[in-house]
């Protein structure tokens, strides 16, 4: 895997303001293991990759870019991610997919 999707995996998490603790729980996964992910240790699958477009909100394909300057601009967090608790994240990304799908449908129906 690129060690651009990697970067870009930790990039994000960053940006919105999620720590460590709350991505890998939501994820059921270990600190250790996001660690890996993020630093091109382990290869991330495919389901974390869904997991993670629908937390933070954006396509799946963002990870892959190759040039996250203009992208990381246009993050931006409408809530306070300190005292999320994992339900919390749960519905975040919950709600995170409805509006993705809705917006997809729109363009769909342009």
């Amino acid at each position: 895997m690129s060690v651009n999707v990697s970067q870009n995996v930790q990039a994000i998490r960053k940006k919105l303001g999620f720590s460590e603790e709350q991505v890998s729980t939501y994820l059921g996964v270990t600190r250790s293991v996001l660690r890996k992910y993020e630093s091109n240790t382990d290869s991330i699958p495919f389901d974390v990759f869904d997991k993670l477009s629908n937390l933070y909100g954006v396509d799946m394909s963002v990870f892959f870019e190759e040039n996250m300057d203009d992208f990381q601009q246009s993050l931006v967090c409408a809530f306070r991610t300190d005292g999320i608790t994992p339900e919390d994240m749960h519905t975040i990304a919950k709600f995170k997919s409805i509006v993705n799908n809705y917006l997809k449908m729109c363009n769909l129906l342009k």
